[in-house]
């Protein structure tokens, strides 16, 4: 009677088995699928890999660099006339003296408007009226009074500079002055790029010879510095020369400096 009792108990839990089985076996298929996916990925990740890092090239000690620095200069006609003409009075007392200022101005400004110099191209660039005291006497009260403004002018026909200049001081009379001129090219942009053009092939002649006196071959270039540049260096002329109407208007230079860097190898 026990021993079949006991030969029940093992078939029913047999049987409970089998069919737990069935039912747990589905499930853990996809992760055996995964784990071997997961295998055969790092394992063509590992194959593929190892080519890739083998055929890194390793630096090259024989490589080097080379820096050169590089000069350009551009030049041309200039195109704008900067006049920089006042007038000045001195009197015994202050209004006189402002006063005097204020009419020889006046005479000025008209004969440069009258040439056709517009009114954007005409500005103040100083106006005084300074006590002026004899150090001689010791006195505490002014001996005169001088009064001056100074017009910056621009004339953008070059070739009328001159006439200008000869019109403003004979209208202005004794209290006329001039306190220079200078030529400029008023857009420098292209001179500018054509000075730096320049700057660039000095520098990369520089840096092909010395590769060739090194006996290597010029690389790839690394860096490049602008130093310097960008103002145009103006003709001027100073005030005795414009005590004659003729003015030379020259020409006008851009310089460029750049320094380069290349690789030799």
């Amino acid at each position: 009677m026990q021993a079949s009792c006991h030969l029940k108990i093992m078939l029913t839990v047999q049987c409970c088995w089998k069919e737990l089985m069935s039912v747990l076996t589905p499930l853990f298929r996809p992760i055996g699928q995964l784990a071997s996916m997961a295998a055969i990925t790092v394992a063509l990740v590992a194959a593929g890999s190892s080519p890739a890092l083998a055929a890194a090239p390793a630096s090259d000690p024989e490589h080097g660099m080379i820096s050169v620095t590089g000069n350009g200069q551009a030049s041309a006609v200039p195109d704008l006339a900067v006049v920089s003409a006042g007038v000045e009075v001195t009197a015994a007392a202050a209004a006189d003296a402002l006063a005097a200022q204020n009419a020889a101005a006046a005479a000025m400004l008209a004969a440069i408007r009258s040439r056709g110099v517009a009114e954007r191209d005409i500005q103040t660039q100083g106006l005084t009226l300074t006590p002026i005291h004899d150090y001689q006497t010791n006195s505490q009260k002014p001996s005169s009074y001088q009064a001056s403004q100074w017009f910056g002018i621009k004339v953008r026909n070059v070739s009328e500079a001159g006439s200008i200049i000869q019109a403003a001081m004979e209208a202005a009379g004794d209290a006329g002055r001039i306190n220079g001129i200078s030529f400029v090219v008023e857009d420098r942009t292209a001179l500018h790029e054509k000075a730096r053009s320049e700057a660039f092939k000095d520098a990369r002649s520089k840096a092909e010879q010395y590769a060739a006196l090194s006996g290597k071959s010029l690389g790839k270039l690394l860096s490049i510095f602008e130093t310097n540049g960008g103002g145009a260096e103006p003709a001027s002329a100073d005030r005795a020369e414009m005590l004659d109407t003729p003015v030379a208007p020259g020409e006008v230079a851009s310089g460029v400096t750049v320094d380069m860097t290349y690789e030799v190898y």
